[in-house]
C-alpha cells in the first residue's frame, strides 16, 4: 500500500466507480521525476483489475519518432504468438471487437502494410485514422471498463499525442 497517498488514491477510485458506472473520465497525475506518479498508477491499476481491463501505454524517447508506437506496444503484448504484432492479430482482435471492417486501417497505422486502404489525402487519412482507433477503444469499453494508462506522454509521438487528445476531449463511454 502506499503511504501519504491516501487522498489521490480516493479520487482515482471515485473516478473509477464513475466509469464503472458509464461515465468516460480523465484524470491527470502530474509531478516531476521520482515523485511516484507510476507508483500510483500502478496501485489504481490493482485495483481496478476484477472490475475491467487495463492498457498500459509506456511511451519511450527513443521511439518518439515511431507513430503509435505506444499504441502497437499494447496489442503486441496481448499477441497470442508473443513475439511481436502480426496482421492476424490486428484481424482477430477486429473480429472480436465487431469491427473488422476496420483492420485494413488498423494494419497500415501500424505499420503492418505499406499502401493505405482508403483513397484520402494524407490529413484525411491521418483523421480517419485517429478516429477507428478511438472507435476500437469505444468497442472495448462497451464489454468492460477500461483504465488507460499512459506513462511518459511527454517522449510520445505527434499521432499517439493526437489519439490522447481526441480520447480525452470525449472520454470513451462504457
Amino acid at each position: 500500500a502506499l503511504i501519504g497517498r491516501e487522498d489521490e488514491l480516493a479520487a482515482l477510485a471515485e473516478h473509477w466507480l464513475a466509469v464503472c458506472g458509464g461515465s468516460g473520465r480523465v484524470a491527470v497525475l502530474r509531478g516531476g521525476p521520482g515523485v511516484g506518479k507510476s507508483r500510483i498508477a500502478r496501485e489504481v491499476a490493482e485495483r481496478c483489475e476484477r472490475d475491467g481491463t487495463t492498457l498500459w501505454i509506456r511511451c519511450d524517447r527513443l521511439r518518439r519518432t515511431s507513430p503509435l508506437w505506444p499504441l502497437r506496444q499494447v496489442l503486441e503484448a496481448a499477441s497470442p504468438n508473443g513475439y511481436g504484432l502480426t496482421i492476424d492479430d490486428v484481424d482477430r482482435a477486429a473480429e472480436q471487437l465487431g469491427l473488422a471492417d476496420t483492420a485494413p486501417l488498423v494494419r497500415f497505422a501500424l505499420g503492418l502494410t505499406d499502401r493505405a486502404p482508403l483513397e484520402l489525402d494524407p490529413l484525411s487519412l491521418h483523421r480517419e485514422v485517429l478516429t477507428t482507433l478511438r472507435r476500437w477503444l469505444v468497442a472495448l469499453a462497451s464489454v468492460r471498463p477500461v483504465l488507460l494508462v499512459i506513462d511518459d506522454l511527454h517522449w510520445a509521438d505527434a499521432s499517439t499525442v493526437e489519439l490522447v487528445e481526441l480520447v480525452a476531449a470525449n472520454p470513451v463511454p462504457q
